[in-house]
């Protein structure tokens, strides 16, 4: 009985460490990016997230993810952020955001499951690799799009 209470407590205390950790990390990414504070997605728990969980089945379900989703960045706005399974999401549709994420921390944000969710569909590429699999050829495609971003939308990167 004992040792179920002391293994308890220390994943417990594992959990809100890690948190912590991750909190503190957050912050000072923040920080040295000059990142604005983003608005968060309302959820009645912010543990687990599983409301925004069972939106988005709901969604799959009655095939309306796009319908919701333009609902949520309309109410939210470009940039907002919302918690499922532990974790915080991140989503943008501001291009400056998308533009940043694109020209200077590539390799920072990764890719998570897509190889395995998409690899059979897409294969080894640019879209599912969180690896350099051809580094030659994701430079130059990411360094033409910008620029093809640069004449289109007047971005200067």
């Amino acid at each position: 009985m004992a040792y179920y209470l002391v293994g308890s407590l220390a994943l417990a205390l594992l959990f809100i460490t890690k948190r912590i950790y991750s909190y503190i990390l957050f912050l000072r990414l923040q920080k040295k990016n000059g990142c604005k504070p983003v608005v968060e997605f309302p959820q009645r728990e912010t543990i687990l997230g599983y409301d925004l969980y069972t939106e988005q089945m709901n969604s799959m379900r009655n095939n309306t993810i796009l319908p919701n989703a333009l609902k949520r960045y309309r109410k939210l706005g470009n940039t907002w952020k919302a918690r499922m399974f532990g974790a915080d999401w991140y989503n943008t549709i501001e291009p400056e955001n998308v533009k940043f994420m694109l020209a200077t921390n590539f390799k920072d944000f990764n890719l998570g499951l897509r190889k395995h969710q998409f690899g059979a569909l897409l294969g080894d590429g640019i879209f599912t690799s969180g690896e350099c699999v051809n580094c030659l050829r994701e430079v130059e495609l990411s360094t033409s799009f910008l620029l093809q971003m640069e004449r289109i939308g007047n971005i200067h990167v």
